[in-house]
């Protein structure tokens, strides 16, 4: 599991499939590939900050991801 913050999805790279980590605090877009935008079979179009990337899973399980990992408790110790 990826620590707090981030989250694994999955993308084409050529014909295969990779797992690809992304960092939740530069997202600023998760919505429905356009017909014919991204790789083959990529459902999902993100924005980042700085570039763009296609994943493999929906938009609701990304954003149900998203939300785990902002709420995950954090590791560090507590006074």
């Amino acid at each position: 599991m990826p620590p707090a913050g981030w989250i694994k999805l999955t993308h084409n790279v050529g014909n295969v499939q990779k797992d690809v980590y992304l960092n939740v605090a530069q997202i600023c877009l998760v919505g429905d590939s356009a017909p014919g935008e991204g790789p083959q079979g990529s459902p999902t179009h993100i924005i980042l900050a700085n570039k763009e990337v296609f994943v493999l899973q929906p938009v609701a399980a990304v954003l149900q991801l998203i939300a785990q990992s902002t709420s995950a408790p954090s590791s560090a110790p507590t006074a």
